[in-house]
This record gives C-alpha cells, sequence and structure tokens, in this order.
C-alpha cells in the first residue's frame, strides 16, 4: 500500500495523520468477497512534506511501532 502525504505535519494534525493511515490499512485488509487481504508493506511517500515537528516525528516512531506488530514493514 503506498499513502502519499501532501502536507507539513505538526503538532495539530500529526495524530490525525498516523490514524488515518492506520484506518486505511484496516480498511484495505478488510475482507472483501471471499478472500481477506494482508498488507505487507507500506511506503509513506512524503517528497510534497516541507516541514514536521517533533510530535509529527513522535507520531511516525508510534506508527511503526503498530506497523511491526501487524507484521508490516
Amino acid at each position: 500500500m503506498i499513502v502519499r502525504v501532501d502536507s507539513a505535519i505538526y503538532f495539530s494534525n500529526s495524530n490525525y495523520v498516523k490514524e488515518r493511515i492506520l484506518r486505511w490499512l484496516t480498511d484495505e485488509e478488510a475482507v472483501k468477497g471471499d478472500y481477506a487481504t494482508r498488507i505487507q508493506f507500506l511506503i509513506v511517500e512524503m517528497s510534497p512534506v516541507t516541514d514536521i515537528d517533533t510530535s509529527g516525528i513522535q507520531a511516525f516512531e508510534e506508527l511503526h511501532k503498530s506497523l511491526e506488530k501487524r507484521g508490516v514493514q
């Protein structure tokens, strides 16, 4: 799965970005039809991000830990 972040990441939106990525992951892994999809890799494309503060860094560290628990690289 590839997710693109298009804006600066700072204290007021860092948790939203993290939670939204986890929600997309959960939605994509839901059972669709007769089979279950399992996401193995997540690419976060952040080339448009011009600024990130310590809250954003912490949110991505928490996201990384959550992904490791799910077995997503």
